[in-house]
């Protein structure tokens, strides 16, 4: 009797572990499917970031902060990122009048490149630039002393700490896709840089350069500024300067005209027809060949008393104007001036005549604010032209917050013709 139900109780345990087994097949198949995937039916990582006809399918941004601390915490990177070279906790680490969103635009929230959402999953990340392991916090510290022209924030500082915060939380529910190349948004790993530039760039001359004038005066000027200095409102820039003591340093990935031309083809000009690829090289060449301020790495370092460690193998390193096009075999001066003069032209001025073709003006002055129809976009929808002939015509004429004046390109006669042909397209 004892031996029978011994039995029964071994073939019950067996039938038992068989059934675990059974059951726990379709989990190890999903996860051998997907090495990468933290559950089953989780998608992996490259199939999250991979293209779609040829570009990322980014996801919208989060819309609900943490709670707590945390979602303070988050709320004050967000404001940061905003205002980053006007706000207290961290005007005094920025050397001009670019905030983080002069790159990464909607404050990152952006689905182009430069978005935030996404980035935090490529790090850790190996950075060819600093010969080391970076993380998040070393990506945006870096940051403050090339793009911002300034002074890194101390190491788990709450500046620091915010605005990795909010990278991260833009980052929610996306897989871990560390790089161990390079540190770059995996939505965009193989799309940054646009090598197909690379030769447009290398063979760029003075006639590259004055194609690059004449675009910034067409599709650029309206916004940034004839000088280049950018658009204020109040306290607040509204459009960043690209060039002089206010702009990035030479130091910075966008003072390399291969990534400017890059960066420009996604995310320039905000409305109408992307820029070609000889065009995009074009208004980097000028845009970059203008006077930056000159970057020295050691400048930049602040005492280690207040910074940490620096976390990189490179602690000389220089960058000027003159080097970044040195580095594409091109003789800067010979760029700007055709001679070797280190005379820098200015931009031409769109011209007027007595023929005025209202709907070209628009197109190339315009659209770029107001949309190719008038419909709005960065600036506002012009539905008023017929009612406000007088208004339109002084504000065409005089500028008004962010809006430039035109007065110096165009008659009032002209004006009142532009308004004219606005109201007519309603």
């Amino acid at each position: 009797m004892k031996k029978a139900m011994l039995l029964m109780a071994l073939l019950l345990a067996g039938a038992l572990l068989t059934s675990c087994a059974a059951q726990s097949t379709p989990s190890q198949s999903a996860a051998s499917a997907s090495p990468s995937a933290a559950v089953a039916g989780t998608p992996a990582a490259a199939d999250v970031y991979a293209l779609v006809n040829g570009q990322p399918r980014i996801p919208d941004p989060p819309t609900d902060y943490p709670k707590g601390e945390l979602g303070a915490l988050v709320k004050l990177g967000e404001d940061l990122v905003n205002h980053t070279h006007t706000h207290p906790l961290t005007r005094g680490l920025v050397g001009n009048d670019l905030d983080c969103t002069s790159c990464h635009l909607d404050g990152g929230k952006a689905k182009t490149l430069g978005t935030f959402i996404g980035s935090a999953a490529a790090f850790p990340a190996y950075s060819p630039r600093e010969q080391t392991v970076q993380t998040l916090q070393d990506r945006v510290a870096n940051c403050f002393m090339r793009s911002m022209n300034g002074t890194r924030p101390p190491v788990d500082s709450q500046a620091s700490l915010a605005i990795t915060a909010y990278i991260t939380w833009l980052s929610s529910g996306l897989p871990i896709a560390m790089n161990a190349e390079k540190p770059i948004n995996p939505f965009y790993a193989t799309l940054w840089v646009n090598q197909k530039l690379v030769p447009l760039a290398k063979t760029a001359t003075h006639v590259v350069y004055l194609d690059g004038q004449k675009l910034y005066a067409q599709k650029c000027a309206a916004c940034h500024g004839e000088d280049g200095q950018g658009k204020t409102q109040g306290d607040q820039m509204v459009y960043p300067p690209l060039w002089g003591e206010r702009a990035f340093n030479a130091g910075a990935g966008l003072a390399q005209p291969v990534k400017m031309a890059t960066w420009l083809q996604y995310n320039m000009p905000p409305q109408g027809a992307p820029l070609t690829d000889q065009e995009a090289v074009a208004i980097a060449v000028y845009v970059d060949a203008q006077p930056h301020p000159d970057f020295d790495l050691r400048a930049h370092l602040p005492a280690k008393a207040e910074m940490g460690v620096y976390n990189s193998k490179v602690l000389d390193e220089t960058h000027s104007v003159v080097q970044n096009f040195a580095a594409l075999g091109l003789d800067v001066r010979v760029i700007r001036t055709g001679e070797g003069s280190p005379h820098i032209a200015p931009p031409t001025p769109t011209p007027t005549s007595t023929a005025f073709d209202a709907a070209a003006f628009y197109a190339s002055a315009c659209a770029v604010c107001h949309g190719k129809q008038a419909e709005g976009g960065i600036g506002p929808a012009l539905k008023a032209a017929q009612a406000k002939q007088d208004a339109y015509v002084k504000i065409i004429l005089e500028g008004k917050g962010a809006m430039p004046a035109f007065q110096d390109k165009l008659s009032q006669a002209q004006a009142l013709q532009l308004v004219k042909w606005l109201a007519s397209k309603k």
